[in-house]
């Protein structure tokens, strides 16, 4: 889920404390006022509104995105799911193509909704054939093998309009992360990789 949000400045309003620094001290606030009473006139309601661009509308908003717990256990579920299907003597490409959505036996609801902490620190993405993503298809990344493996990821990303603005100088690893239920991680179950469709 996303963890906190914070609202983007914007532009317009960055550029109004540029010109009013412009001016003398003493004129500055009769100045703000009016271009206040002005912008508000020409916006109406638009411009008391912090979350959406002036300009084109779109959101404002900034997440932040902390891997935890659920998380955690949902990549690992979604990795015992390959290693069952490569114990079943399947091809690793094609064991690792998950549709998370349809794996209601193997995970909650909660767990399935971690896809989008997952998708943004780079633990799973979106299958792509014939040079398009499928839809509902997901795959474990090389990053998302690597810290089931017990590599440490960046504990938290920033996102702005589905762009990562920011990763966060702390790190955690899967073991840290399932510690907090009481999870003891052995990661010699889970040494795979996705390199040439091969189990390495």
């Amino acid at each position: 889920m996303k963890d906190k949000k914070q609202i983007v400045p914007q532009e317009t309003y960055k550029m109004l404390d540029v010109i009013t620094e412009m001016w003398p001290e003493d004129e500055r606030e009769y100045l703000i006022g009016l271009m206040a009473t002005r912008l508000s006139d020409h916006y109406g309601e638009r411009w008391k509104d912090k979350e959406h661009c002036l300009n084109c509308g779109a959101l404002m908003r900034m997440y932040t995105y902390t891997i935890n717990k659920t998380a955690a256990r949902t990549l690992a579920k979604l990795a015992g799911v390959v290693r069952d299907r490569v114990a079943a003597l399947k091809p690793f490409t094609e064991a690792n193509k998950l549709y998370i959505s349809g794996l209601h036996d193997v995970l909650t609801a909660t767990e399935t909704d971690q896809k989008t902490i997952l998708r943004y620190h780079g633990l799973i993405a979106k299958v792509k054939e014939g040079g398009k993503h499928k839809d509902n298809l997901w795959a474990i990344t090389r990053w998302g093998w690597a810290f089931l493996r017990g590599e440490a990821m960046s504990k938290s990303v920033t996102v702005w309009r589905g762009i990562i603005q920011e990763r966060s100088p702390e790190m955690i690893t899967i073991r840290e992360a399932l510690a907090t239920e009481g999870t003891v991680w052995d990661n010699r179950h889970y040494d795979f990789a996705p390199h040439e469709g091969e189990l390495i």
